[in-house]
């Protein structure tokens, strides 16, 4: 009885580790991506502040919401920080979600540059 116990717990033990490992993978990932966007968005700002008119009125609307949908991701990210166990699969899909809002967010703002 005590082998079986111990078994199961090894057990769960390795999947909680491997569960645990695919999160920091994901969250590693997720800050390369995040850095990478960051950078982005800095360069649509410079094209912006060449802009004018309406069209930089336009721009700047648009950044605006990539701002506040970075901000989510953001705060996605530190609830997938806090987040154990299988719940970080919930949260994950959360980040995904916000992160691909921020993507199209961006797209919608830098398409006033490939008119």
């Amino acid at each position: 009885m005590k082998l079986v116990l111990l078994v199961l717990f090894s057990i769960f033990a390795i999947n909680s580790s491997y569960a645990s490992e695919k999160k920091e993978q994901f969250q590693a990932r997720m800050k390369k991506d995040l850095a990478s966007f960051d950078a982005e968005i800095e360069r649509l700002k410079e094209k912006s502040s060449e802009a004018a008119g309406n069209a930089k009125d336009q721009i700047d609307e648009q950044l605006k919401k990539v701002e506040v949908q970075r901000m989510t991701v953001t705060e996605k990210m530190g609830e997938l920080s806090r987040s154990s166990g299988d719940a970080w699969k919930e949260v994950k899909k959360g980040v995904e979600s916000a992160y691909s809002e921020m993507k199209n967010a961006f797209k919608k703002a830098s398409s006033h540059f490939k008119k």
